[in-house]
């Protein structure tokens, strides 16, 4: 900062710089009231104005890239979009050039970056930072005031200030919006696995990240028991006493159980479909994965919420997927907490 300081401010200097072009990933850091390099105009991931098109590949040119490398567009969205930026879908360009160049979809990001610049700006667990974190790693959007944040990632003074530094990061995407920030892909959940895994403090999260391979499967395979199981798991830990029968927390739960889905499928939540809205509907990306329908219940039973599935028709939309398609209803009671699924062949 002295260095810039002296070279754009000094009158010695003056003269002999008429524009200057500075570029990173975190912006110039705020000097207190007032930056001492007032004289820059900021254009940042959050707030790039006119140049929105530029802080990554657009959605048309991914298209075309794919088109012209023989490469699955749907994959690649799953893999490397996720960042609305003033309305513009903009997608990680590092990893699809990775990915167009060697003809495979992976995660390159730890090619640029360690899951470290994760890992250590969430420990200092800000009041209702946790919290915040379960529910993106859930599949959910937070709230973030991106105003305080002075451009330091070494003097990070509340969760904001770390949701904040993630979004320049490209960890979580940012809505302007909306004012709500979120995990963008596939590629930076991996990523975001990587660093609750090592993590003291979300090992529980972690343990259900791993085990939601085993949840997948046993969807799979039919095993209600075993999905009513580790959804008890997942529900009682995730929530509080008072927000325990929010069905909204209730779905979060099912959607961190479910973590391991997104190498497979497009979530949607509250899909349009048949008479209604399915509370899930799990679109495959191939062929021979089946699709799902999930529908939930509170102190009801997993069997009505199946019954809804059929009765609401649900499943209209996922014609093609006849023959290998699953309805699954799901349930708890608010009482006991004790949960129910039932899964039949559509």
């Amino acid at each position: 900062m002295k260095f810039l300081n002296v070279l754009f401010k000094s009158d010695d200097m003056s003269e002999d710089i008429a524009l200057s072009y500075i570029t990173g990933i975190l912006p110039i850091i705020r000097d207190k009231a007032q930056n001492k390099l007032n004289n820059f105009e900021k254009i940042t991931f959050l707030n790039p104005g006119r140049f929105v098109q530029f802080t990554g590949f657009t959605e048309e040119e991914v298209r075309s890239l794919c088109r012209k490398h023989g490469m699955d567009f749907i994959e690649c969205r799953n893999w490397y979009d996720g960042y609305n930026v003033k309305g513009v879908g903009i997608y990680a360009p590092k990893s699809v050039v990775c990915a167009m160049s060697n003809g495979e979809f992976r995660p390159y990001w730890n090619q640029t970056s360690q899951y470290e610049a994760i890992l250590d700006p969430i420990k200092a667990d800000f009041d209702g930072m946790r919290s915040d974190i379960e529910s993106m790693v859930s599949g959910g959007e937070i709230d973030a005031d991106t105003s305080s944040f002075m451009n330091t990632p070494d003097k990070l003074k509340c969760k904001d200030d770390v949701f904040t530094y993630l979004c320049h990061l490209g960890y979580l995407a940012y809505d302007s919006d909306t004012g709500r920030c979120r995990i963008p892909n596939r590629e930076v959940r991996g990523e975001w696995a990587n660093a609750l895994a090592m993590s003291g403090d979300y090992q529980f999260v972690a343990r259900m990240i791993q085990d939601s391979k085993k949840f997948l499967k046993a969807t799979w395979n039919g095993d209600g028991k075993a999905v009513a199981d580790a959804l008890s798991k997942t529900h009682e830990h995730l929530t509080s006493p008072l927000s325990y029968n929010n069905e909204k927390s209730f779905q979060s739960a099912i959607r961190l159980a479910f973590f391991y889905a997104d190498c497979y499928y497009t979530i949607i939540s509250e899909c349009p479909s048949g008479k209604g809205y399915a509370d899930l509907a799990f679109i495959p990306y191939k062929p021979d994965i089946p699709a799902m329908v999930v529908e939930l219940k509170i102190s009801d039973s997993a069997q009505t919420a199946l019954d809804q599935i059929r009765r609401k028709q649900y499943f209209s939309g996922l014609d093609k997927y006849a023959g290998n398609l699953l309805l699954v209803g799901v349930s708890y009671d608010r009482k006991s907490k004790k949960h129910s699924c039932v899964i039949e062949k559509g």
